[in-house]
Order: structure tokens, then sequence, then C-alpha cells
């Protein structure tokens, strides 16, 4: 989800267990731009917004587009994903400069100015809200100086 100009879509449609791969972005200069770059891969790349897709997939990306989704759409598209996911979803989220601790503790969206602006999503109060429904269990663990990188695990 928000797979840009493509390259982990790519990456990930060579690993040998990996049938299919399917990268989408709500930016369609840049799936032109996808589609064009990997034209021998075997990831196929879409201009849909998330909300639209309704095939089931067994893992679901997001690697810094949760920084671009607006604050009043994030519960909703992370609900949809959660009922198109088989196994498991995995989400890297900026920081933007906040400390991890108070990351944990965040209740809503705070929107930061890096050299562009963006977000940091509230995922663990959004995750709380949404595991009964789900009945999933996941980890935030942080990636680097100024990333996290939660993983959502269903049960199937």
């Amino acid at each position: 989800v928000g797979c840009g100009w493509g390259g982990l879509s790519a990456m990930a449609s060579e690993l040998p267990f990996v049938k299919t791969v399917l990268g989408i972005d709500i930016g369609e200069d840049i799936i032109g731009a996808a589609q064009n770059r990997y034209t021998d891969s075997k990831a196929k790349f879409v201009y849909i917004d998330a909300k639209h897709i309704q095939e089931k997939f067994d893992v679901i990306a997001m690697m810094g587009s949760t920084d671009y989704i607006l604050p009043t759409e994030f519960y909703s598209l992370l609900d949809h994903l959660l009922s198109i996911t088989n196994k498991e979803i995995i989400i890297q989220n900026s920081l933007r400069k906040i400390p991890f601790s108070e990351y944990l503790q965040l209740k809503e969206a705070k929107e930061v100015r890096r050299y562009d602006v963006g977000f940091v999503q509230p995922i663990q109060t959004v995750l709380l809200q949404l595991q009964d429904k789900y009945k999933f269990k996941f980890e935030i663990n942080k990636a680097g100086e100024d990333s996290v990188i939660p993983k959502i695990f269903l049960g199937n």
C-alpha cells in the first residue's frame, strides 16, 4: 500500500516463496513510473485507493505511506486492510523525531514538518481499538533512529 516507484514490490516478487505481488498507490504518475521501471518484474502495479481493494492478501506492507494518510482516514483504512489480510500487516512509520516512548502514548495523529509535512499516526491506539473486532496480536518495535515497525499477526 503506497508502493511508490515500486522497488520493494519488485524485490518482494523475486523471493522464491512469493506467488504474486500487487503494488498500489494513489499517485497515477508514480504507478506509471513503477510500471515502466519494472517491466520484467512479476509485480503488478495498479493505480487505486487501498479502500477499494476487495481481494484477500497473505501479507500487506505499508512502508512510509502512513505519513501521508490523513488522520481522519487512517482508522477506516487500517480497518479495511485488516478485513482483507489473511496473515500479517507490516507498517513502517516515521517517528519524525518524536521519542519512541512518547510515540507509544500517542492518542491522536501528530502533524510534523521535516523536509515535508506528514503525520505520525497513533498506530498503537488504533490497533487496540480494532483488536477485539479482528482478534489479532501485534508488536511495535523501533527501527533505526527515526522509524517504528508495527507488525500485526492475524490467526490464519
